[in-house]
């Protein structure tokens, strides 16, 4: 316990050492060297570990046309990411939750709550989509993935006036990253929408689960 202690107050006797010895510029040097590589950011929403999460993916058809398994695709990779980081979380199939979709296409004018138990949710985790593009603006020939889409996530056990428990607007992810478009894909356009959707659900579920960034 002793040399816990010691350890914690090693940065706090430098600093001191330093400012008597040589002031401001050995301080900021002894900063850097004991300032951690990088921190952890805390979930926005902390409630999702040992429920059952249905992932509604509300889409137009103008993102649809020609990618008939869109949102099935996105709502299975939402689905994976949530099992692969959070404790005991189950979620209910992304065929599953599409033929619902299909089956009742006046489901978004459904309390969510309703939709939640009807899937067998705990929790109802619905994706708008805003934005999806394979091509930069004006482009035939080259390629450059974006997507941004709202979430809004439903506590299925609460009334509905109160089941909102978490809401994030222009959720976005690109492939590749950056500005600079691609001219070519490995494996075609099916391969850059694999990518694409799954960098969106990288970025969306990194709302529910503590992860490490590096600091500057």
């Amino acid at each position: 316990m002793r040399s816990a202690k010691l350890t914690h107050l090693l940065p706090v006797l430098a600093a001191a050492v330093a400012c008597a010895l040589g002031g401001c510029n050995y301080l900021a040097g002894l900063l850097y060297i004991f300032t951690p590589e990088s921190r952890t950011v805390s979930p926005e929403f902390d409630k999702l570990d040992g429920n059952t999460v249905a992932v509604v993916v509300a889409a137009d058809d103008r993102f649809v046309t020609g990618y008939d398994y869109f949102r099935e695709q996105v709502s299975m990779m939402i689905s994976e990411e949530l099992r692969r980081h959070l404790d005991d979380v189950k979620t209910v199939e992304a065929s599953a939750v599409v033929g619902y979709q299909k089956a009742h296409p006046q489901w978004a004018a459904m309390p969510q709550t309703e939709l939640a138990r009807r899937l067998g949710a705990d929790y109802l985790l619905v994706v708008t989509v805003r934005d999806y593009s394979l091509r930069p603006k004006g482009s035939r020939s080259l390629y450059h993935g974006h997507i941004t889409a709202d979430a809004e996530l439903f506590d299925g056990t609460k009334s509905q006036d109160a089941a909102r428990v978490f809401w994030s607007p222009e959720i976005s992810a690109d492939y590749p990253e950056g500005d600079w478009p691609l001219t070519r894909i490995e494996g075609g356009l099916e391969k850059m929408r694999e990518e694409l959707d799954k960098r969106f659900a990288q970025t969306l579920v990194r709302k529910f689960r503590h992860y490490k960034v590096k600091n500057e």
